[in-house]
């Protein structure tokens, strides 16, 4: 399997620029987004690998599906009161081979004017494992849990809206335009765990060459994805001119960064979204990816003509897209 050496972008170098060197670095982005759809940021301020690894590690594989379920929402147990994020367990014997712990922005419940806008502004839901007989487990706690993924939460933001800038001044969009459009982000932080396949393996996740699927091909749909991977391995790309996968090696302390639907949409195709897959190499492998998103309410435009490129407004056109996932497809009828 061919492998693909992704772009670096140094993003405290790009905090740190000045005008000429931020359009170079701009410039640097919106080719490697048109090209490949993919880069890597490095010396991001603010990221804490090893504690968001810990978190990640003490969450899934410190605690059992039972005390994971406490957090999960409707669509897997339906006697639970939260809808959208939180806990989803493995769905076995699918093209995506998972168990996720989810949160958006947002920590308090409110009155809202819709049932969508309830829906996707949900608080999140933080586990509380610790008990009066609090022994902790993979040294760390339930509040410091809370605390690492909220901190890391704002590290991906901030580093996403570094990209946006260099976006801007690469394609000469008004950055008001992104500043509107994040207005309530529903941004989704998400800790991935991907464990050795043991389920009836559907045979579209079967290759010729041996190797598994663990997560089956997609785009996303965000605006754009960052991907924490550690050192684990098993993210390909499909290049576009080759008609072939290609292998993007892990590299510690760094982000693989996206374009998703909703940025090539925006963008007119000056950005592109490239399918993706994860293949299982027989390990436990984590990942932490934030998904980029608008506020609920906000109109789908194309940025250069103004043009709506859907009649629906965010949060309705989310809720239709990723029903198709099979994590979604049990979304309340009604929304």
């Amino acid at each position: 399997m061919n492998t693909y050496e992704l772009i670096e972008i140094d993003l405290t170098k790009v905090l740190n620029a000045n005008k000429e060197e931020k359009i170079r670095w701009s410039k640097i982005v919106v080719d490697q987004f048109y090209k490949i759809g993919f880069l890597r940021c490095i010396n991001i301020p603010g990221y804490n690998e090893k504690l968001l690894l810990k978190a990640s590690n003490w969450f899934h594989l410190k605690h059992s599906t039972e005390e994971k379920m406490r957090y999960t929402t409707v669509r897997f147990e339906k006697n639970h009161k939260r809808n959208y994020r939180g806990y989803f367990p493995i769905i076995p014997n699918q093209n995506s081979y998972k168990e996720c712990f989810e949160i958006g922005q947002w920590d308090k419940d409110a009155d809202y004017s819709t049932l969508l806008q309830t829906f996707i502004q949900e608080a999140a839901q933080w586990p509380d494992f610790d008990g009066p007989d609090f022994t902790p487990r993979g040294g760390m706690s339930s509040i410091q849990f809370r605390e690492t993924v909220r901190r890391q939460f704002e590290v991906y933001f901030a580093a996403a809206r570094q990209l946006l800038e260099l976006i801007c001044i690469g394609l000469d969009i008004d950055q008001s335009k992104f500043d509107h459009l994040l207005e309530n982000h529903a941004s989704t932080f998400r800790l991935i765990h991907n464990p050795p396949r043991h389920d009836i393996i559907p045979e579209e996740c079967k290759l010729k060459d041996g190797d598994v699927i663990s997560v089956g091909e997609h785009h996303d749909t965000s605006i754009m994805t960052l991907l924490a991977n550690y050192n684990y391995s098993g993210l390909q790309v499909h290049d576009r001119e080759s008609d072939e996968w290609m292998t993007i090696d892990p590299k510690p302390n760094s982000f693989v960064v996206n374009v998703g639907i909703m940025l090539e949409n925006m963008t007119g195709g000056r950005l592109r979204s490239t399918i993706h897959r994860v293949l299982d190499h027989g390990e436990e492998r984590m990942s932490a990816p934030f998904f980029l998103e608008p506020g609920w309410d906000k109109e789908l435009c194309d940025f250069g003509t103004g043009e709506r490129w859907s009649e629906k407004l965010y949060g309705r056109w989310m809720i239709d897209y990723v029903k198709k996932f099979v994590e979604y497809k049990n979304l309340p009828s009604d929304l």
